[in-house]
């Protein structure tokens, strides 16, 4: 994200000179306005995103016509930032006219199912399940047609798919399609690529959904510490801002993770979530403390009482155990006051 705001004012002097030099209406300038609005998009700003993304609509159009591939793919752009401004009749009505323009073209290519993709999340999101179930199974027969299982248009259309049969309370089809996607994802991405911790958290989800904890619980784990190494991988490398915006945006699987409630204290389902914790409030700390040198000392007990607490998770629970984890919790936790207060 940082890469993009410190990219965007050069883009934006960029498009100066083009429409001083040539023109607004230049089809450069619409090249422009189209880049402009997908870094505001990667940034958020969905309403200045949209605002380049019309300008770019107008452009193409003007120059290419309403069913040249050039307006289409503005069209696209246009219709993903109405989605995410959660204006769906609009978008639905965009991704509608670019379906039919290819439709009497005969151009099914790989681009159709990337739009037949779009429109299927838009009548997933306003509860219109059924047009969002056809609409995902041409999108994946479109990959499997095209590119294969082996292939992240593949993966990502599927796991789409999969979320649909969700909403629609068929929970053991969307179990089967996530099983399916481990072995592609892996191929697709690598074990270390948040795709394959995303996947099974799904699975893990789907498992927990059925009652099936003991399936559920591994496949949590294997996403908790992909999501772990992903923290400690980004997380350096990002300025403060962005590492605030890198949290909130992993809030949701932070919370799935955490949803997951084993029926003791004791195995492996208490370790990793406990380490997921440990890693989040660690980071926390990292990332606003300026330590002093009484604070590293504060530090250094902080992390002692985690990893003691991390210990007596995995252990046997008995009722003193239970006595000395209420302690060392609240010992923890007002270290975790005094450090970030």
């Amino acid at each position: 994200k940082g890469e993009y705001q410190k990219g965007l004012p050069a883009m934006l002097r960029s498009l100066q000179i083009i429409e001083e030099g040539l023109g607004p209406e230049h089809s450069a300038a619409g090249d422009r306005t189209t880049n402009i609005s997908l870094i505001y998009n990667r940034l958020g700003q969905y309403e200045k995103g949209l605002e380049y993304a019309e300008a770019s609509l107008a452009n193409t159009e003007r120059i290419y016509g309403h069913s040249h591939q050039m307006f289409l793919t503005s069209l696209n752009n246009y219709g993903l930032l109405l989605t995410r401004l959660k204006r769906y009749k609009k978008a639905k009505k965009a991704y509608l006219h670019i379906i039919d323009e290819l439709d009497k073209k005969g151009d099914a290519g790989i681009r159709y199912g990337i739009y037949l993709d779009n429109l299927a999340r838009i009548y997933k999101e306003t509860g219109q399940l059924d047009s969002a179930k056809l609409h995902s199974l041409k999108s994946v027969q479109n990959a499997l047609d095209h590119v294969g299982k082996e292939h992240y248009y593949y993966v990502i259309r599927s796991n789409n798919l999969a979320t649909i049969y969700s909403a629609m309370g068929q929970t053991e089809r969307e179990l089967e399609i996530y099983l399916s996607l481990i072995e592609p994802t892996r191929k697709v991405f690598g074990e270390h690529h948040p795709q394959y911790g995303i996947r099974y958290s799904n699975l893990a989800s789907s498992y927990q959904d059925l009652g099936q904890y003991d399936k559920a619980a591994p496949a949590f784990e294997i996403s908790t510490y992909n999501l772990i190494d992903q923290f400690y991988y980004y997380y350096p490398i990002l300025s403060e801002t962005d590492k605030v915006s890198y949290i909130n945006k992993q809030r949701d699987l932070i919370d799935k993770h955490f949803s997951f409630i084993p029926d003791d204290h004791s195995g492996s389902s208490s370790t990793f979530l406990q380490d997921l914790n440990l890693a989040i409030k660690g980071l926390a700390l990292g990332s606003h403390l300026s330590i002093k040198s009484t604070d590293e000392k504060k530090l250094l007990k902080w992390q002692s009482l985690r990893s003691q607490i991390g210990d007596l998770y995995s252990s046997e629970q008995s009722e003193l155990i239970r006595d000395t984890l209420s302690l060392l919790i609240q010992q923890a936790e007002e270290l975790e006051v005094e450090l970030l207060g």
